[in-house]
């Protein structure tokens, strides 16, 4: 995140604020409590990390698409689930026709229709259609669409997972910029009280500070403004980013507490076994294996025919009828005529039918039913090679951020003992000036060590929260 690369940067200028701290602390004993009596009027309870998480997760802005791809899924299930369902298919057609259609003289039937004698026509067909047996394509089918709901879920608590570690990061790094910032203001405060003071004494003669400390004094007053500056700007992006996952309007986070005992890790084997039962990456893995299997069944089913039950009604009418036609009949070697002899039934202008039976759908493609074997075959070996190398970059990354948290840890101890260190040089120095047994210009050495201690210290429980929210992502914990 943006704070912990830019907080590095300026983690060295953090003895100005600091420097003038312990060498004025005797002009300035009243401005803490000044500050805080200020600053106490308008405090609000902060609240914990479990708070801001929980209100992350339950903010439709980052999470709704997870959602929404989750119910699309379930919809194709339902969808597979329902395949076997009657299908039913309505066709309507409506046309005109020549009066006295004649099926034998076509040039008639011009002749009327160039005319305009026209009547109207109307067809309608209903088809039902019910699938018997398939040769395993819905059972298949259904499989399928449960695994999609299954990747969908996997991706929903992926994107969970997600929007934590970015909670934690922005609230540890508000906490970070937070301190650091009071830590700068209070000492540019003091510095610009001590600053002030060196002035007057100095357009008054009385001055006994060295132009050359003089000088310094001055530089570190400009050069904290530009950092409290920087730190101001950190602190609104680190305030906007938990505002827009968490959807509060406002954000109060308690103060980055550097003496709470921190947890040391578990064993890096611990961390692995869990990435491989409870990361989301891993199981969809694993679905994504069992679908590419169940893609190559589905493709060898190609071969095979589809079975099921059909029935179809259909009606003709129209106001118009096939012109009557004279047909001989061969009675004892004689043709006899009939001038009205038509069958009904066999009028294709005015009719009605109804049929029902088995079907089998065969849509027999030897190259392409073939072809498609050999990509599912194909990419059955494809994912199969893709898989090992993903658990082990997974492997990797788990083993790189157990690395990055374990070296947070110990940077937590060793911090702790370089400010204890440092303090103890301070406390020492300050117990001279105030005997009159050091002068202002020896003061840089230990007030540099003991801020700049301070500032890593800080620094150090911030990377190693982010560092063990990355490896709990990471190993699915």
């Amino acid at each position: 995140m943006i704070i912990a690369k830019r907080t590095r940067f300026w983690l060295a200028a953090l003895f100005i604020v600091l420097y003038s701290n312990s060498v004025f602390a005797q002009t300035t004993d009243k401005a803490p409590s000044a500050v805080k009596e200020q600053t106490s009027k308008t405090t609000v309870a902060p609240k914990n990390i479990e708070f801001y998480i929980k209100k992350a997760m339950a903010n439709d802005a980052v999470v709704s698409e997870a959602k929404a791809n989750v119910d699309f899924a379930k919809a194709q299930k339902y969808r597979a689930d329902w395949a076997w369902g009657p299908k039913l298919k309505s066709t309507t057609l409506f046309s005109f026709v020549p009066a006295n259609a004649d099926t034998d003289d076509f040039g008639n039937n011009l002749d009327e229709i160039f005319s305009l004698d026209l009547g109207p026509y109307l067809r309608q067909s209903f088809q039902l259609g019910i699938p018997l047996y398939t040769f395993g394509r819905i059972r298949i089918a259904k499989k399928l669409a449960g695994l999609g709901v299954d990747v969908a879920s996997l991706k929903a608590d992926q994107a969970r997972d997600q929007i934590v570690f970015q909670t934690v990061q922005a609230y540890y790094g508000l906490q970070l910029a937070n301190s650091l910032n009071a830590l700068l203001m209070e000492g540019a405060k003091l510095i610009k009280k001590e600053l002030k003071k060196a002035e007057d004494e100095r357009d008054f003669g009385e001055s006994k500070m060295k132009t050359k400390d003089f000088r310094k004094l001055q530089i570190f007053d400009a050069e904290v403004d530009g950092r409290v500056l920087e730190t101001v700007k950190l602190k609104n992006i680190a305030n906007a980013g938990l505002r827009f996952l968490t959807a509060e309007d406002d954000v109060h986070v308690a103060k980055l507490d550097t003496k709470k005992k921190i947890e040391p890790l578990l064993n890096l084997e611990e961390y692995l076994k869990s990435a491989e039962t409870q990361r989301p990456e891993v199981e969809m893995l694993r679905r994504a294996e069992y679908g590419v299997e169940l893609a190559k069944q589905l493709a060898h089913r190609n071969w095979y025919p589809n079975i099921g039950l059909v029935s179809e009604f259909s009606f003709g009418f129209s106001t118009e009828s096939v012109q009557n036609r004279t047909v001989c009949r061969q009675i004892r070697g004689s043709c006899v005529n009939t001038s009205d002899l038509r069958a009904r039934r066999g009028d294709p202008l005015n009719f009605s039918s109804f049929t029902i039976g088995l079907a089998m759908q065969w849509e027999f493609d030897y190259w392409q039913n073939r072809g498609k074997s050999m990509e599912a075959d194909a990419r059955a070996l494809s994912l199969a090679a893709q898989k090992k190398r993903a658990l082990g970059a997974i492997d990797l990354e788990i083993t790189k951020l157990y690395e990055d948290a374990n070296e947070a840890f110990s940077r937590v101890e060793i911090t702790k003992r370089r400010l204890t260190a440092a303090k103890r040089w301070r406390d020492q120095f300050g117990l001279a000036a105030s005997s009159g047994g050091a002068d202002i210009a020896d003061a840089v050495a230990p007030m540099k060590a003991f801020f700049e201690a301070r500032g890593l210290h800080l620094q150090a429980y911030f990377d190693y929260h982010v560092a063990i929210a990355a490896l709990n992502r990471a190993s699915g914990r």
